[in-house]
């Protein structure tokens, strides 16, 4: 059965990234369709679009806002695949037989972390935080802070952001506490602007080394192509009707395309 791909993104999101993350999901990453919840980026469209003005006092509180938006709607797949812009699919996925990824233990990846920066973060310390309640509930405590894309229910998604409104690790959580299926894999994340990739599955970025790095370069050969959620000129919306009288709209491009 092919789910939904959900794509967090911010009110003022720039289309870099997120343009060749969508040409990499029509090439490698099959789905239901692609929907975008909060921001709608200048010549971008997606299958399912839903408006949502971010609420909160910073970064995670925002996101969470919108997480809680998305999670309650009944119109989406039960699971769903959570991506976020800066993600790049490199080659043909399964995606009916997907499995979560971890690169390890909470313990190692705090460990690590400290190591390289010689001091806490708060970074660190929510990890910290995490690894503490985790260890409370008698749960795995695995690291899932790989940034590849994730499988979840949100329904279970819903009932954890309610349950544990100030964590803000996400995919650790959820994966220790409901327990999901795993496998291993190195964390994906390039930071630098000299290095290149040297897997061939999948694929992330920061800003930074995506404007100004090897790797975006890389990623802009390897993905030449427009895809269908790329267009120029006017998009026609069509109201999805709920009873809940909420703004929902499918966008459908024009046929002038990029």
């Amino acid at each position: 059965m092919k789910r939904d791909i959900v794509y967090i993104l911010k009110n003022d999101i720039e289309p870099d990234e997120l343009r060749y993350s969508l040409r990499s999901v029509c090439e490698n990453f099959p789905c239901k369709r692609v929907v975008f919840v909060g921001g709608m980026p200048d010549g971008l469209s997606c299958d399912l679009y839903i408006p949502h003005q971010q609420a909160g006092q910073n970064k995670w509180q925002k996101v969470m806002s919108s997480m809680k938006k998305a999670f309650s709607d009944e119109n989406l797949t039960e699971d769903i695949f959570l991506f976020n812009d800066d993600f790049f699919i490199l080659s043909p996925v399964d995606t009916e037989n997907f499995v979560n990824f971890t690169d390890g233990t909470l313990g190692r990846r705090i460990r690590v972390l400290e190591g390289h920066l010689k001091r806490q973060s708060n970074y660190s310390k929510r990890l910290r935080s995490l690894y503490v309640l985790l260890k409370s509930l008698d749960k795995d405590m695995m690291s899932f802070t790989v940034h590849m894309p994730m499988l979840i229910n949100r329904h279970k998604a819903l009932e954890m952001l309610e349950q544990f409104p100030e964590q803000q690790m996400f995919r650790s959580l959820y994966a220790n506490l409901y327990e999901i299926p795993y496998t291993f894999h190195r964390d994906v994340k390039i930071y630098t602007n000299d290095k290149l990739p040297d897997w061939d599955d999948y694929l992330s970025t920061t800003e930074g080394s995506f404007q100004n790095g090897l790797v975006g370069e890389y990623i802009k050969t390897k993905f030449p192509r427009p895809c269908k959620y790329e267009f120029t000129g006017q998009t026609y919306t069509h109201e999805l009707y709920t009873e809940e009288g909420d703004d929902r709209y499918y966008s459908e491009p024009l046929i002038e395309r990029r």
